[in-house]
């Protein structure tokens, strides 16, 4: 589940040579807000040893894309680190980027703790309106109840979509449905577990090898379940970790700094934490009180500004939430409790009104709320503040739904069978809220482009009814133009959604920044990439489709082959000395392997200062 960012404008913890530690004195995206294909850079007080900057000890990952793929530079004076990333991240997705203990300055000073960074991936505006275009069995034919809990939509297979993993508690097993890219998915690959009831689930690069692997809690089982990536699109069998009790949630980050993600698992007595041993697999876990009764679940998040990996524990008896301060060795003290209006069910993080702070959000059993409490950016917050929801909550989550850029919210409710969510004002306070149906009962929701259209779309877990609903956000007033298909689909900065067309503004570009561009089509297809002034919509191309390029002045083509996965991606700099306000189409016309070819969604983009 995503979690939260703090400022990204880091003063260093001490100035060389007056101490013997490296600092962070700048963070790029300094306002916890990132393009899909934009760098990230991170600023020292002093040069950095090259020979230290790695995947593992500058690490940056997409909660869905995963670990990210890009280039690491060092700036002339060797004091920035740059990652350009070669593959865009998710719409709507939350980076981390994670500094190791590794990294070290020339002169031998170094950090003195792990640090974590994070920004959310801009997405195009919604409407706040849902299509249920599909619903997906996660059943075998066959198959009695499965109890599927939990929905994971990390990109399994690494073709640049969201796939669909199932926790299924009944069943103890995990399955994987591939998307097409657009929005359709495979059958089902199912994963075994040696455990009980698995549900609570995290993803994270556990064995560093450039691939995103899965955690699970067993709920049954007093354990948790490591299932690595097994590079041909599923997952291995786990490894499984013992701890004790009921295991209803999970958390991964790098809680002592080496570079390797850790996982914490509350189990209703304590919290457990497993460090990684640098090679993928878990130490024995060390336990710790988090203030309450009936530690339930958790999440990694810095509560009090020091840019060290925290944990806030929902304690589900007493009604309250623990903070346990991160150290950075890979140790917590509790900091203290804090009243959440109701059972502590779920959690999720993230800066709800705007301050640079974390705020934590419960789903509250009993009094049917969620609640919100707003950190002080020290490990403090204030009292809950609390809104009505569907009968028994059992999962909340947060993210930019509607692309105003303010985190929203969203509450499965597992009696009254839906999905509750409520609009963000912009400055922490909820408003007009939105029910969207389950079929039987709302276990968990996955907020994911999972048409990659470049709009937050909404994935609903039903345990009854073993089912996954797709709830696709609809753009602004239908265009003139053919949308995005499988067959041909453009997209720039994750977008596909054919800005500029029916109506619709065009899609503004920074002059002088980085973009992406991107097509997709089916496996080793030719794509012609054609850049010109817009046309008025309506010219037809017969067999082919609408153009979206002002044929009367010559475009500029490129000639590209797809990759294996059917897919392109273009990294391009706009020109800094263009004009402001100049407009831009682009399209892209595939060939299909010799049997023809398909007109792309056209897309306009506006060069903006």
């Amino acid at each position: 589940m995503p979690k939260a960012a703090l400022s990204y404008i880091v003063a260093a913890v001490c100035a060389a040579p007056v101490c013997a530690q490296l600092g962070v004195v700048a963070v790029q995206p300094a306002n916890g807000r990132i393009d899909p294909s934009a760098a990230i850079a991170i600023t020292f007080d002093a040069p950095i040893n090259a020979a230290s900057v790695t995947a593992i000890s500058f690490s940056v990952q997409g909660t869905w894309s995963g670990p990210g793929r890009g280039v690491r530079t060092l700036s002339p004076d060797q004091r920035t680190i740059r990652f350009e990333p070669t593959r865009p991240f998710f719409a709507g997705e939350l980076v981390s980027i994670d500094l190791s203990r590794a990294i070290t300055a020339s002169n031998g000073t170094a950090l003195p703790a792990g640090r974590r960074f994070e920004a959310w991936v801009r997405s195009a505006p919604g409407t706040r309106t849902f299509s249920n275009v599909a619903t997906l069995p996660l059943r075998q034919a066959g198959e009695g109840r499965i109890g599927t809990y939990g929905i994971f939509a990390g990109d399994v297979d690494g073709d640049g979509s969201p796939d669909i993993t199932s926790m299924n508690e009944i069943s103890n097993d995990i399955r994987v449905q591939h998307n097409s890219g657009c929005g359709t998915f495979a059958p089902l690959l199912t994963v075994g577990n040696p455990g009980q009831w698995p549900s609570p689930n995290e993803g994270a690069d556990f064995d560093r090898d450039g691939r995103i692997d899965l955690v699970t809690g067993n709920q049954n089982g007093g354990a948790v379940s490591v299932y690595r990536n097994d590079g041909a699109g599923s997952f291995l069998p786990p490894a499984v970790y013992a701890t004790a009790g009921y295991v209803h949630g999970v958390a991964t980050a790098d809680f002592n700094g080496d570079g390797w993600f850790d996982v914490a698992a509350p189990n209703g007595s304590n919290v457990s934490v497993f460090l990684n041993l640098g090679n993928g697999s878990l130490g024995p876990p060390v336990t710790y009180d988090a203030g309450g009764n009936g530690e339930d679940n958790v999440s990694a998040c810095d509560v009090d500004g020091d840019h060290v990996v925290d944990l806030v524990v929902g304690n589900v008896f007493s009604n309250n939430m623990g903070v346990l301060h991160g150290v950075g060795n890979g140790t917590f003290v509790l900091l203290g409790t804090f009243p959440t209006g109701g059972q502590p069910f779920h959690q999720a993080c993230g800066d709800c009104n705007g301050d640079g702070r974390v705020d934590i959000l419960f789903a509250n059993r009993g009094t049917d709320t969620f609640a919100v409490l707003f950190g002080d950016g020290a490990g403090g917050f204030a009292p809950a503040v609390t809104y009505p929801v569907g009968q028994t909550p059992a999962a909340i989550d947060v993210g930019d739904i509607d692309g105003d850029g303010d985190l929203d919210c969203i509450v499965a409710n597992y009696s009254s069978a839906d999905y509750t969510l409520w609009w963000n004002r912009g400055d922490g306070v909820f408003v007009q809220p939105l029910t969207l149906a389950a079929a039987q009962a709302g276990s968990c929701s996955t907020l994911v482009d999972f048409d990659r259209d470049g709009i937050v779309d909404i994935i609903g877990a039903d345990e009854n009814a073993d089912v996954a609903i797709l709830y696709r956000q609809l753009g602004a007033a239908a265009p003139t133009a053919q949308p995005p298909s499988c067959a041909a689909t453009l997209r720039v900065e994750q977008r596909g959604d054919r800005a500029g067309y029916g109506g619709t503004p065009a899609q503004p570009v920074r002059l002088g920044a980085r973009i992406s561009i991107g097509v997709s089509a089916p496996d080793g297809a030719l794509a012609a990439v054609a850049f010109g002034p817009p046309w008025p919509p309506g010219f037809a191309v017969p067999g082919a489709g609408l153009i979206g390029i002002d044929l009367s002045v010559p475009p500029y083509f490129e000639l590209y082959w797809l990759d294996g996965n059917g897919e392109l991606t273009l990294q391009m700099s706009v020109p800094a000395a263009l004009p402001p306000g100049l407009l831009v189409a682009l399209q892209a016309a595939v060939d299909q392997q010799g049997q023809g070819f398909v007109l792309s969604n056209p897309q306009t983009v506006m060069l903006v200062p």
